[in-house]
């Protein structure tokens, strides 16, 4: 059960916000598991029984991690944005500020008239908004 071990360690006992589809529910767990509602042996036995059933399965990404199961075409084609909307995402602040970094350095190696520069530009605009309205408030309410 080495999926739902790196699962639990990458996500449950990281002191890092989660954001996203799935990673707003990994959050919420971590709160209950601090709070003593639930213990990590029933977090672990049933994140351990859902990969076995094939109802999750987990990958590290760009912004954090992916509890999709199956293929992703858009992971596969590079389109990290992605992402940003789906629900199997699990999405760390500080990934996504280094994403953000990087393609704002990608950025200066393109003519601002060509494909890849609108590409690059169109991917901060998405990072940055998401950035702006989800983990921005989020850190503003706490």
């Amino acid at each position: 059960m080495a999926v739902a071990n790196q699962l639990i360690a990458d996500l449950l006992f990281s002191e890092e916000p989660l954001f996203g589809g799935t990673g707003s529910y990994m959050e919420k767990q971590k709160k209950r598991l601090q709070a003593g509602e639930v213990r990590i042996e029933d977090v672990r036995a049933d994140t351990e029984q859902r990969v076995k059933n094939g109802a999750i399965s987990y990958r590290p990404t760009l912004l954090g991690g992916c509890t999709k199961v199956g293929r992703c075409d858009s992971f596969l084609l590079g389109d990290y944005t992605e992402c940003l909307t789906c629900e199997g995402a699990i999405i760390k602040r500080s990934n996504l500020d280094a994403a953000i970094e990087d393609a704002t350095e990608e950025l200066c190696n393109y003519p601002e008239n060509s494909g890849e520069y609108q590409i690059v530009r169109g991917d901060i605009e998405r990072l940055t908004a998401y950035k702006a309205r989800l983990i921005d408030t989020v850190e503003l309410s706490l």
